[in-house]
Formats: C-alpha cells, sequence, structure tokens
C-alpha cells in the first residue's frame, strides 16, 4: 500500500467513526468529532495536493527523461558526425601522403637507375676503351713479331736480296745485316 492509500483508509475509518458518534448527545463528542472531521477533510485535501503533486512530478520526471534522452541522442549524433569527419579528414591525409611517398620513391628509384644507367655506361666505355686499347697492344705485338718473322725469312731465303730498311725503293739493295 502506498501512503496515500494509508491516509485515505485512516480518514474514512474516522470519518465513519465520526458518524457513530455524531449521533450522540454529548457536546464534547461532537465538537471531538467535529474538529476530527475538519482534520480528516483538511488531510483529504493535502493528500489530494501530495498525489496531484507527485503525479506532477512524475509527469516533470518522464519530460526531463524525455528531453535528457533526447538531448543525449542528439548529443551522440553530434559526436559520430564528428568522429566521421575526423576519420574522413584522416583517410583523406594518410591517402595524400601515401601518393606524396609514393611519388618520393619513384623519384628516388628514378634517380637510382639514372645513376645506375650512368656508372654502367661509364664503366662499359672504360672497359671497352681498355679492351680495344688492351687489342691494339696485341694486333701491334703480332704485327712486331709477324714483321720479324718475316724479315728473317727474307733473311734466309733471299740474303742477297734482304734489306729491311729502304728509304728509297728505287734504290740498289744494301748489304744484309748479321
Amino acid at each position: 500500500m502506498s501512503i496515500s492509500t494509508r491516509t485515505w483508509s485512516r480518514s474514512v475509518a474516522v470519518v465513519a467513526l465520526l458518524a457513530l458518534v455524531a449521533g450522540c448527545e454529548d457536546p464534547d463528542a461532537r465538537s471531538a468529532a467535529s474538529t476530527a472531521k475538519s482534520k480528516a477533510t483538511e488531510l483529504e485535501a493535502r493528500v489530494a495536493k501530495l498525489e496531484s503533486d507527485l503525479k506532477n512530478l512524475q509527469s516533470a520526471v518522464d519530460s526531463t527523461r524525455g528531453s535528457l534522452q533526447n538531448k543525449i541522442n542528439e548529443d551522440m549524433e553530434k559526436v559520430q558526425n564528428r568522429v566521421r569527419q575526423v576519420e574522413e579528414d584522416l583517410t583523406k591525409k594518410l591517402d595524400g601522403k601515401s601518393d606524396e611517398l609514393s611519388k618520393d620513391l619513384r623519384d628516388q628509384l628514378e634517380s637510382v637507375r639514372r645513376d645506375f644507367d650512368g656508372r654502367l655506361k661509364n664503366k662499359i666505355e672504360v672497359d671497352v676503351a681498355e679492351s680495344f686499347q688492351n687489342v691494339r697492344k696485341e694486333i701491334e705485338k703480332a704485327r712486331t713479331e709477324l714483321l720479324g718473322f718475316m724479315d728473317n725469312q727474307l733473311k734466309e731465303l733471299y740474303p742477297y736480296a734482304y734489306q729491311p730498311k729502304r728509304m728509297d725503293p728505287n734504290a740498289a739493295p744494301e748489304k744484309p745485316q748479321e
């Protein structure tokens, strides 16, 4: 039983008791009954006022609860929107950074490739030049050996006609050197 129901039950019991006493001829009992009746009426009015206040408070609490829920929902939506916006901004920044990073990496790779190609070209040119120089030296050495061999062969086969150094092709042959 709630407080208002108990109070109501008591006031009804008091009113019933007053009704029994009201038939009594005793003026003190009548005045006590009258006083009790007025207090019961006063209590009844107070109970009605308290019930009205309780209903008002409950509706105020319900209204406040509803407004708080609405406010919380609005704030949560704002927070979610803000978080979504921050995520989008971060995603855009990361995309921009990854694009910059990939461009920087491509530039660095291109620079390394150019440097490597240049070094390779220089190395090939130097190696080829050295190889050509070595081939020239070998050809010159082989030519010198061949000339020496041919001179020796001519000297042995035609000692009278051998002239290793002719200044004038029409001049008479010189005596061979031994």
